[in-house]
């Protein structure tokens, strides 16, 4: 029977691939200029704040973004002063928002907008449709959309626009899990990391191209590899061992014969499901399988409900090494995600 593995056999921890939780936001107050060219859609004549992102300029309202983030909300209701910085702690885990008020009013102007570094105007522009039209417009949403929502609702401390990124993204079947693996631990979304993972391992390792490799970095790609072989040697040695279930009934009248076809049935019946390339089968349904022949020809009734009952009788640990061994590779992964809030 396949032994148990320690812990420590295998590393899915990757700390160059995992985003820290600690945002730093810096609002700087741009020199004069006429760079910026007004977006097109929010750019907006009942706006009343003017933010640069990249070289595009918005004008949104700020009562909106105050009402749904409290970063926000605490830098508008700072006092304007002689060029000082103002530091304001988001309540999101090492959120920090520094305003460096240069000029006096800024954000009042297109020469002297308040300019948001390390964000694309796309993906400001999608958190803006969500945060105007979000309750107005049906899904289907474009997954550049869900994702841009999820960074920058965890970035300003959005949690209305996060759980609704979260929501739909949570419903999507077209994002690869090596994906939905990176969002869940760079936005702390623990659900994912349990679904995204059991699909990695049902994943063949050839067929992740290299964009998800790059996805789950060396060290996780290496310990997914590590986890998928101690798997496989536990389904090999429970799909070779099909003779280790069979009991001949006392009142056999040929054991041998019985034997030999319980293991021919075993194989194509419950070894070939186990070891499918493609759909395998888990460790945990061997017993049902057994259980739920109709018929075993070349094993007597006899025979058959004697080993039938052994299988069933067995201790759940014979079954759950598969198991087992996840558990163990999704909690070193969640204690990475709580280690690094």
């Amino acid at each position: 029977m396949f032994s148990a593995v320690n812990q420590t056999q295998f590393d899915l921890v990757d700390l160059s691939s995992i985003h820290l939780s600690t945002h730093y936001l810096v609002m700087t107050t741009a020199e004069p200029h006429n760079s910026g060219i007004h977006d097109t859609e929010w750019y907006r004549e009942d706006g009343d704040i003017i933010f640069l992102v990249e070289n595009v300029l918005f004008k949104i309202s700020s009562w909106l973004l105050s009402t749904n983030s409290p970063i926000f909300h605490t830098l508008f209701t700072l006092p304007q002063n002689d060029g000082s910085q103002r530091l304001v702690g988001g309540a999101m885990s090492g959120t920090e928002v520094v305003v460096r008020t240069e000029r006096p009013l800024e954000g009042t102007a297109d020469s002297n907008p308040i300019v948001l570094p390390g964000i694309t105007a796309e993906d400001f522009g999608y958190l803006m449709d969500i945060l105007y039209n979000g309750q107005f417009k049906p899904p289907p949403y474009p997954l550049e959309q869900l994702i841009a929502v999820l960074s920058l609702g965890s970035r300003f401390d959005m949690s209305k626009a996060k759980d609704w990124a979260i929501y739909h993204l949570s419903t999507r079947v077209d994002v690869h899990p090596a994906q939905m693996l990176e969002l869940a631990q760079s936005y702390n979304v623990d659900k994912w990391v349990e679904p995204a993972f059991r699909s990695l391992v049902q994943h063949r390792l050839s067929s992740l191209d290299t964009g998800n490799t790059m996805r789950l970095g060396l060290r996780r790609f290496a310990g997914l590899a590590k986890l998928k072989e101690l798997i496989s040697n536990a389904k090999l040695s429970l799909a070779f061992g099909g003779k280790q279930f069979f009991t001949s009934n006392t009142f056999c009248q040929d054991s041998n014969q019985c034997r030999r076809s319980w293991e021919t049935i075993y194989w194509i019946r419950v070894s070939s499901k186990i070891l499918h390339p493609d759909k395998p089968v888990s460790l945990e349904e061997i017993p049902s399988l057994v259980t739920s022949w109709t018929d075993h020809p070349g094993v007597c009734n006899l025979c058959y409900e004697t080993s039938s009952q052994k299988v069933s009788s067995l201790p759940k640990e014979t079954f759950h090494e598969e198991e087992r061994l996840i558990r163990i590779a999704v909690n070193k992964i969640l204690d990475l995600q709580k280690a690094l809030m």
